[in-house]
Order: structure tokens, then C-alpha cells, then sequence
């Protein structure tokens, strides 16, 4: 009947409670936060939106936010210097060459 099923959702719940958080204990000591990521960039390009995407020599990829109106010159940012700054309520700030920080996230 009914019981049963509501019962079964229950232990599911319980067990996705469970792994989330012992994935948690295991997750905090490893992630130490940095404060910079420097690296150069090494392809840029810009979103439907007109929001730079920033793919830099270490691998890691970056987009620009949309909230963040920043206009981002692509063209001159190929092969410059990079810094990705923690910036406020979670989110990261990237300069590229020492010029005005935009807000970020990164997609890889």
C-alpha cells in the first residue's frame, strides 16, 4: 500500500542525508582555500551575452557573470597576465594584465 512507498522515500531521503554528510567531513580538511590563482591567458572569448570567457594556462576555465557589466577586451587579454581573487559572498574576481577586476565563476 501507501505506507510502503512513503517508507522507501524515506530510507532514500535518510541515505542521500547520510553520504552528503559524510562527503562533507571528508571535503573540508582537503579544501584549502587560496587567495589567488595566477596563471596567463591562453584563449578568450566572449558569450551570446557578450560576457568574457577566460581559459587560462593552467587548464582552468572562467566566465564572466551575468550580473557583473564589466566590458572585458578579449582581444588585448590573450597571452597576458591573469589573477583570480576571492571576492565577496562567494565569488571570485579576475584581472587580467593589472586592469579592472570583473566578477567570475569558474566551468572548469
Amino acid at each position: 500500500g501507501k505506507t510502503n512507498t512513503a517508507e522507501k522515500k524515506k530510507q532514500q531521503i535518510d541515505l542521500v542525508k547520510q553520504s552528503l554528510e559524510k562527503g562533507e567531513a571528508k571535503a573540508k580538511p582537503e579544501k584549502i582555500e587560496v587567495d589567488a590563482i595566477t596563471s596567463t591567458v591562453s584563449e578568450a572569448s566572449l558569450t551570446a551575452r557578450k560576457k568574457a570567457v577566460i581559459f587560462l594556462a593552467n587548464g582552468q576555465v572562467w566566465r564572466q557573470i551575468d550580473a557583473d557589466d564589466t566590458r572585458v577586451s578579449i582581444s588585448r587579454a590573450i597571452g597576458k597576465p591573469v589573477e583570480v581573487k576571492e571576492g565577496t559572498f562567494n565569488s571570485k574576481r579576475m584581472s587580467i594584465d593589472g586592469k579592472r577586476a570583473f566578477r567570475v565563476e569558474r566551468i572548469r
